[in-house]
């Protein structure tokens, strides 16, 4: 297949994918272009090696790096590059990566019911009894978020200024009628707005700010079925529901990469406790969570992480229109320690630059995992703390003392990663762009 200029400014998401697209399709900018029959493929050099590969027969692709627009601007370098340079495309066999890639979406054809392409084909109708008790669960569901409704309307209109003195069991009782009503992942996020007033002198306006994205949830869940059907897992995941790793791995992405293990997290949220640990990909530059679960405290969690050791995985991402959590699927070779540097950020706002495109996909977003390069720590008070980057711009960290990343520094640059949840950073680790330490 033969593609015209007019058909990939269709494919490109948007006009900035497509300029950039078309710059890309500079022969200086690829290694190893080649193909053969319908596929295509390349290196294209950025910020790192991205892996591209093109079937034109049923316009399906990939790509490593770790933007969210698909298809990227490397898929339209590449599809510029192959009707204007045609003669750069060698033809040969295809290389390793790229009949891998073919053969994991033909396996994933025959086992998950989608076309070559990737796209879901229609599924067997669903039976009565299986429509009635979808029917029967809904119906709870929405009854369940239009009480909660007419409850943040009533806190709105009494005046916020009620809510500091509360007690946690004026959240937790709404959060238990709404894990009755079949919508557990709703209740935690109720839950979690106690922790909000008094929290600091800006507590009323994350209250309200809280208090709208749980609206537009609600708003979203009405509609859900006229979504995107990235954006209705987003929607259905927030209200609650799970899916299985045979769901996840049937619907979601899949990435191998080299994941280094930069940070991890234990909380405790009910009964669970609750472990986010963090992986970077050293190719693709993504960020991937990996969630456990696990009841009482005596029980360990199934997979330990080794911080700072990498190993080729291939991880599945969790269908979303924005993809973060992901399940590892298989692991090749051993995990080895490594003090190279991570792929990140030069500034603070090319990383709150990614979040913005990534909170426009999918407003639920709480936290975000970056990696940021060259900043400095500046202390202002006991517990009030911030990183500066090369240009000045600076980021709240955690409030908490942070003598150590100071000393480490020198007052100098070094590279700090966390979570960015939108208020603080809370930094797990950090090495001197000098030394590496």
């Amino acid at each position: 297949m033969i593609l015209t200029s007019d058909q990939i400014q269709r494919l490109a998401p948007d006009a900035q994918v497509l300029a950039a697209g078309q710059k890309l399709g500079n022969p200086v900018q690829w290694q190893e272009p080649g193909r053969s029959d319908t596929v295509v493929w390349g290196e294209c050099r950025g910020r790192a090696l991205y892996k591209v590969g093109i079937d034109l027969g049923a316009m399906a692709y990939t790509c490593s790096c770790p933007s969210r627009k698909r298809p990227c601007k490397h898929v339209v370098g590449l599809l510029t590059l192959s009707i204007e340079h045609d003669s750069m495309l060698r033809d040969a066999t295809l290389p390793e990566w790229v009949a891998a890639w073919v053969t994991r979406r033909e396996t994933r054809a025959q086992r998950a019911e989608v076309d070559p392409s990737g796209e879901s084909l229609p599924r067997p109708p669903a039976s009565p009894q299986q429509e009635r008790r979808a029917d029967v669960q809904r119906t709870r569901v929405l009854e369940g978020v239009d009480a909660l409704e007419l409850w943040m309307c009533d806190l709105v209109r009494n005046g916020l200024a009620t809510v500091e003195g509360q007690a946690p069991t004026f959240w937790q009782h709404q959060a238990a009628r709404l894990v009755d009503a079949g919508a557990p992942g709703l209740a935690s996020r109720v839950r979690r707005l106690s922790t909000i007033p008094g929290s600091s002198p800006q507590w009323p306006e994350r209250l309200l700010g809280e208090l709208g994205r749980i609206e537009l949830l609600i708003e979203a869940y009405r509609r859900v079925d006229d979504l995107d059907p990235f954006l209705q897992h987003d929607v259905q995941m927030q209200i609650g529901r799970r899916l299985t790793k045979e769901e996840v791995s049937s619907a979601g992405e899949h990435v191998t990469d080299e994941w280094v293990t930069l940070g991890e997290v234990v909380e405790q949220d009910e009964q669970l406790r609750v472990q986010r640990t963090w992986l970077c990909g050293l190719r693709t530059g993504r960020s991937a969570l990996i969630l456990q679960f696990v009841v009482g405290t005596a029980t360990a969690f199934p997979w330990v992480a080794n911080l700072n050791h990498v190993q080729e995985m291939e991880l599945h991402f969790w269908p979303s229109t924005w993809p973060q959590r992901a399940l590892i699927a298989h692991r090749f070779g051993q995990a080895v320690y490594s003090a190279d540097r991570r792929p990140g950020y030069a500034t603070i706002e090319a990383m709150l630059t990614d979040v913005a495109q990534g909170l426009a996909a999918n407003p639920w977003i709480d936290r975000c995992f970056a990696v940021l390069h060259d900043v400095v720590p500046i202390r202002h008070g006991e517990d009030d703390w911030s990183l500066r980057d090369r240009t000045g711009v600076t980021l709240p960290l955690q409030r908490r003392t942070h003598w150590r990343m100071l000393a480490q520094s020198g007052g100098g640059p070094i590279d700090v990663h966390g979570e960015w949840n939108g208020t603080v950073f809370q930094s797990f680790a950090f090495r001197t762009a000098e030394t590496g330490a």
